[in-house]
């Protein structure tokens, strides 16, 4: 019994018409925004090797992987993210290219969903890495790119969220913890849970209480000086310092309302090393861009290269649009039908107005009727009829 033959797996599903045009439309804008600022696009192949994520630096967890066995029985998975497998093309083909080097992407990863919150496993994302500079000019075209990304897409409604791995890297050093109690305390930050933080540190209640604090530290840029008061170490200075002239340069931007400063960021990838970033839109719980500073991930390749990037979510992306109210683009239809033996005439002249841009149908029937009754189901403006004797179009 074929139990499954009409619906897609869990996780995924189909996608129609209007959908296809509107990702599209995200898809070709953010290319040539990319393009315009000197990225050049790669792609990675859908397989990978799964000692690609297996190891190292943002090591996945086996449970969250599409795994499956190559001819020769070697394990490989669905490529769950886009940012190792470029590490694993520049270590591979491209050390000799001159950096900086920029490159964008436009492709599916695919994730197994182990919470069963009815998230996408298979998520198309465009994103770019600016591989090779470690500086902060690198950092403010990465924030710029994602300011620009979110304005392109939705204008003013959006909010770009900022924020630093090392004030969390810093504070949990001086508190010494057990691993595992550790990975727990980071998860109750980033979900900024201070029930959880106070009972996880109820034997350090002191430091409990800075954790309980900390994930308070979450607005406008005048979170910063809440925090140099909260935090006044000398080590965390050079964070506020950094944070600081982010903020300033975003401000510069005119964009100083659109920036939150978080400083108890905990993101899912552990190979962030500096700056991270989420996009937000107005009616969207999840991010729909996500990024940051990854400078050890190549390290598993033996490179010392600094890198930074991000990924668009183009699949919420397009649903934010939607519920906007915007459609992309679709041309009037013009319905062509031919005399018979004009066929040859007809598929020439559809060619002609299409490279001109306009969007052209042949009717595959000879019975008016039918080709009018047709035109109208479609939504046709017009019925160009094709003949020995020339063409006559009539409106609709």
């Amino acid at each position: 019994m074929r139990q499954y033959a009409r619906i897609t797996p869990e996780g995924t599903r189909d996608r129609l018409f209007e959908e296809c045009r509107q990702r599209r439309s995200v898809e070709n804008e953010l290319r040539q925004l990319y393009q315009n600022y000197a990225y050049s696009e790669v792609m990675t192949p859908s397989l990978e090797f799964f000692d690609v994520f297996a190891e190292g630096i943002g090591e996945i967890s086996q449970n969250e992987l599409y795994t499956l066995t190559d001819n020769s029985g070697r394990l490989m998975v669905l490529r769950p993210d886009s940012t190792k497998p470029i590490a694993r093309l520049f270590a591979a083909k491209l050390q000799n290219l001159e950096l900086p080097l920029r490159l964008f992407y436009n492709q599916a990863v695919f994730r197994r969903n182990i919470h069963y919150d009815k998230k996408s496993d298979e998520i198309m994302q465009i994103g770019v890495e600016l591989i090779g500079s470690g500086t902060f000019q690198a950092d403010a075209e990465a924030v710029f790119l994602c300011a620009a990304t979110l304005q392109k897409l939705f204008g003013r409604d959006f909010l770009l969220e900022i924020g630093h791995v090392d004030f969390v890297n810093l504070l949990l050093k001086q508190f010494d913890l057990p691993p595992e109690r550790e990975e727990a305390v980071r998860a109750a930050v980033a979900q900024k849970n201070r029930p959880e933080l106070r009972r996880l540190m109820k034997d350090q209640p002191k430091q409990g209480e800075r954790l309980a604090e900390l994930v308070g530290l979450f607005g406008g840029p005048e979170v910063l000086e809440v925090g140099k008061k909260s935090f006044p170490e000398p080590v965390f200075a050079p964070v506020f310092d950094y944070l600081t002239a982010v903020a300033d340069f975003v401000g510069g931007l005119g964009l100083r309302d659109k920036v939150l400063l978080d400083l108890a960021v905990a993101n899912d990838y552990q190979y962030y090393t500096g700056v991270v970033f989420k996009g937000f839109v107005g009616g969207l719980g999840a991010e729909v861009l996500s990024g940051g500073r990854y400078d050890t991930l190549y390290g598993d390749y033996g490179l010392n290269i600094p890198a930074i990037g991000f990924g668009v979510n183009v699949d919420a992306v397009s649903k934010g649009l939607k519920d906007r109210g915007r459609k992309s683009e679709s041309k009037p239809l013009h319905l062509v039908r031919c005399q018979p033996g004009c066929e040859g005439r007809a598929l020439e002249w559809i060619r002609a107005e299409s490279r001109k841009g306009e969007r052209c149908e042949f009717a595959l029937s000879e019975d008016p009727a039918e080709v009018l009754a047709y035109a109208r189901a479609k939504g046709a403006v017009s019925i160009v009829e094709v003949g020995p004797d020339g063409v006559r179009e009539e409106r609709l």
